[in-house]
């Protein structure tokens, strides 16, 4: 998005949200616009730039910049997980979701607490081989936190759906 500041400086800004701000990206969404300066810290912290950018924006162009990141997030989080990343000129690859093995469940289960762990499990470096005893899942984990948080909602979506289709099917098993 192209905005021109007061001082005729035209400066674009990117969608892009890092998974290390997905906390804050969250409150963001929820945020009572009327204290302002606390809108304007958050905003600030998620897209990486400075506060003073935002403060010389008129208020309808402010709200326009971000109804429109809040909009492209809500619309592009239930795609498809994408097959491959690139996070800090590195290429990271898509594992097989549909045959993983049931220690992968397991882990799945400790991605509540860091979105960035779910990322490290399922993308490896391109030319890199995993196995169970891959050491580098956390270094790969503080790497994944400059991944776009689209690309953690995916997965994100991804195994709630699944998820929720393993818990019909052992409901009409039931019946």
């Amino acid at each position: 998005m192209k905005i021109k500041t007061k001082r005729t400086k035209t400066v674009i800004l990117s969608y892009k949200i890092k998974l290390k701000h997905f906390d804050d990206f969250i409150r963001l969404c929820n945020w009572d616009k009327n204290d302002l300066d606390g809108f304007i810290e958050l905003l600030s912290k998620c897209c990486e730039v400075e506060k003073d950018f935002f403060y010389n924006l008129s208020f309808s162009d402010l709200m326009r910049f971000v109804n429109e990141l809040i909009d492209y997030v809500n619309k592009n989080m239930n795609n498809h997980p994408k097959k491959a990343i690139k996070i800090n000129d590195r290429y990271y690859k898509l594992i097989d979701l549909l045959n993983l093995q049931v220690a992968f469940y397991v882990d799945f289960d400790l991605v509540e607490k860091t979105p960035s762990y779910l990322l490290a499990l399922c993308y490896t470096e391109t030319g890199s081989y995993t196995d169970d005893h891959n050491s580098s899942v956390d270094e790969r984990e503080n790497v994944m936190q400059n991944a776009d948080v689209i690309d953690y909602m995916r997965l994100a979506n991804f195994f709630l759906t699944w998820r929720d289709f393993l818990k019909k099917l052992k409901e009409i098993q039931k019946n």
